[in-house]
């Protein structure tokens, strides 16, 4: 429902393929350019979009990384333009996805967000040299829960692979596609299609769910001190007279704090 209700704005959308043609297409060879011609969005991966799909890896792994993402940020500066053109008060990137695919195809895309997924694999035979695949599922703030997948040729060391919910990934890379894939719920489902040479990880383990509420809380325990003292003196009683506490437990207030898990089952395995 939610990839229906956004098609609507595909015409609109559509207009920023020219304004964006500077953004990253001396990047692709006339010959993958033609390989592109042939990538079928909201379907899964065909074996003659196999030349895209290796093509993209191929030029993304070797191309210069400041100057992919220097494209990546003017290409999401043309999209957000053509976004507002349609009178659309907030830009989402995965709302583009859905609606514009073929105009986003084999452009330079920044993607970050919630790593759910990394499972590594075999590469077809390729004339790039690529042996290793890994693909990376994560979860933007935008998606309402729904995938955006990353293909990359390598992944930092000490990469964590399964599923996961503790880091963040960010990655820039050629837009491949708008990818059907079968869901563990048994539905059909769409995700963009990301090709990077790789990825970057933020660990978020260390990131207490407290961190927002510390100043609130030494605020509290300050003033509950102020007023202990005030208390004590009001009635002359000594505060060594008063019995000491065990510290909190802020481990408890932790799991009190922490939303309940509502992230969805983990995808399937890679598309080949």
């Amino acid at each position: 429902m939610f990839a229906a209700r956004m098609f609507g704005l595909a015409a609109v959308l559509a207009i920023a393929s020219s304004a964006q043609d500077s953004a990253g297409t001396d990047l692709l060879s006339p010959d993958l350019r033609q390989a592109l011609a042939v990538v079928e969005d909201r379907s899964e991966l065909h074996p003659e979009e196999d030349a895209a799909y290796y093509g993209l890896l191929q030029a993304a792994r070797d191309a210069d990384a400041a100057a992919l993402s220097a494209a990546a940020r003017a290409g999401r500066s043309s999209r957000e333009a053509a976004w507002k053109a349609g009178r659309r008060s907030a830009y989402s990137q995965f709302a583009d996805f859905l609606n514009a695919p073929e105009a986003i195809r084999g452009r330079p895309v920044a993607v970050s967000g919630g790593l759910k997924r990394a499972v590594a694999s075999a590469a077809d035979e390729n004339p790039y040299g690529i042996d290793e695949l890994y693909e990376i599922w994560l979860v933007s703030p935008d998606s309402q829960s729904h995938p955006t997948v990353v293909v990359a040729t390598s992944l930092p060391p000490g990469f964590p692979m399964g599923e996961s919910d503790e880091f963040e990934v960010h990655a820039t890379g050629l837009f491949l596609k708008l990818w059907s894939y079968p869901a563990r719920d048994k539905h059909t489902r769409l995700a963009p299609l990301v090709m990077a040479g790789t990825v970057s990880l933020v660990d978020r383990r260390f990131e207490s769910p407290l961190r927002g509420w510390t100043n609130a809380a030494l605020i509290a325990v300050g003033a509950a001190v102020i007023g202990l003292l005030w208390f004590t003196r009001r009635r002359r009683v000594s505060v060594a007279d008063i019995p000491s506490d065990a510290p909190p437990d802020f481990r408890a207030i932790a799991e009190a704090l922490a939303e309940p898990d509502d992230n969805p089952e983990g995808p399937p395995s890679r598309p080949a």
